[in-house]
């Protein structure tokens, strides 16, 4: 099986954005990050409030702890988004500030020992035995070679779902003989 198609900076953040949401430290962290910020709106009111006096005026008091609510109630709602957003953004400026070439065009041949993959930049043989993990997302098809390295296969180079399952069952009855 062969593939050409040009890689693009939004295939890249893609990945980035599949790669952070999935990697277990990293779903743990976001987890242990959203409590902590959901939280912090209602310790922050429940210390402040008798050191403000507050207390004394109840509907002051009452005003305060109900916005503290909200506050968390929203934070818990859309911090994932925010989350991804602040990541996207980063991905996008880190590949401005190292001047990647992107989009760039790459060559994909799948073989029946190894992969052969072909850009401007490299051209770079695999052998399935180095292929540590397949894995599919909604907007692409990753081959990871290493824990932050892979082959990104977006949806978009498929000329249907047949030839993407084809794919993913071809590289994964390469990836079972290794073992």
């Amino acid at each position: 099986m062969e593939f050409k198609f040009v890689l693009t900076e939004r295939d890249y953040v893609d990945f980035n954005l599949y790669y952070n949401k999935n990697l277990k430290f990293l779903k743990k962290q976001r987890k242990t990050f959203r409590i902590i910020f959901t939280l912090l709106p209602i310790i922050i009111i429940l210390l402040f409030l008798p050191i403000e006096g507050i207390y004394s005026n109840v509907p002051l008091s009452i005003f305060f702890i109900i916005l503290s609510l909200i506050l968390s109630a929203l934070i818990f709602h859309f911090y994932f988004k925010l989350n991804d957003s602040a990541m996207e953004g980063i991905t996008y400026k880190i590949l401005n500030e190292r001047k990647h070439d992107y989009p760039f065009e790459i060559n994909l041949s799948f073989k029946n020992d190894k992969i052969i993959s072909n850009t401007k930049f490299e051209n770079t043989f695999i052998n399935y035995e180095g292929i540590k993990s397949l894995e599919i997302s909604d907007k692409a098809v990753y081959v990871f070679t290493s824990i932050t390295r892979a082959l990104i296969l977006p949806n978009h180079i498929f000329a249907s779902n047949a030839e993407k399952q084809e794919l993913i069952d071809f590289i994964n009855s390469k990836i079972k003989k290794a073992d």
